[in-house]
């Protein structure tokens, strides 16, 4: 019979709930870009609520009979939900300091606009039908290389995957260049928190873009927001 050793964990030390709490307690001071994303989620979730409004009730039937306008409208308008809810998302993983893993979300709205971009240039409504039904409407890939994010999506689904090569940057390599000591508890800067929060303050406006443009109406940038991406196209974050 074969015994094994027992490892009993030691729980002393591993006070993740504390160090969330700290972290997040300073986040809106230690990160600059914190109002700008807190912001953006607001300005998409304001718009996709006016414009949801404006879609008639669909009677009865089968999500292959609708017009491709309202499939449109209903597909973009479940989008938005989607970054709205990231973007929340994103707020709390980095304030908690699981920068990280909040990459996980920049993809799946990355993803999302792309998707936008695609019912608009979609006049039979195909793509909004499959969306709405669970489908994948073509690769992400080549819909990425088509609207110049494919750099993006091939750096973000690293971490939208259990691919040990992500761990990098929360990881430091021994000397021997194979082993590599990895910080489990939450931690701040590993992983340019303010610039992530900065491209989620830019996701929220951007697909409120691509909502009017679906609904065929005018969108109004707040102008904290539109001042905060114009400085921020100017002045770098120097990685914080």
């Amino acid at each position: 019979m074969t015994t094994h050793d027992v490892i009993k964990p030691d729980l002393k030390h591993w006070d993740f709930a504390k160090r969330e709490r700290g972290l997040f307690e300073k986040a809106p001071v230690q990160l600059p870009t914190w109002r700008l994303a807190n912001f953006s989620r607001k300005t998409l979730a304001s718009v996709a609520e006016q414009l949801s409004e404006r879609i008639p009730q669909q009677p009865r039937g089968l999500v292959d009979d609708l017009e491709p306008k309202r499939a449109a409208q209903l597909a973009s308008i479940g989008l938005a939900a989607i970054v709205v809810r990231n973007i929340g998302g994103i707020l709390t993983l980095v304030g908690c300091g699981y920068e990280r893993e909040s990459l996980a979300l920049g993809r799946v709205n990355a993803e999302a606009h792309i998707r936008g971009r695609q019912i608009v240039d979609d006049a039979s409504g195909d793509v909004a039908r499959r969306l709405l039904k669970g489908r994948r409407p073509g690769s992400i890939n080549a819909a990425a290389t088509r609207y110049g994010s494919d750099e993006d999506i091939k750096f973000l689904n690293r971490f939208a995957h259990a691919d040990l090569l992500s761990l990098r940057p929360v990881s430091v390599m021994r000397e021997n260049e194979i082993d590599f000591d990895i910080q489990l508890l939450p931690q701040r800067g590993a992983v340019a928190p303010a610039t992530q929060l900065l491209e989620a303050g830019r996701q929220g406006p951007a697909f409120a873009s691509v909502l009017a443009e679906i609904f065929e109406v005018g969108f109004e940038v707040p102008r904290y927001v539109d001042e905060q991406l114009r400085y921020y196209r100017e002045h770098s974050l120097d990685g914080v």
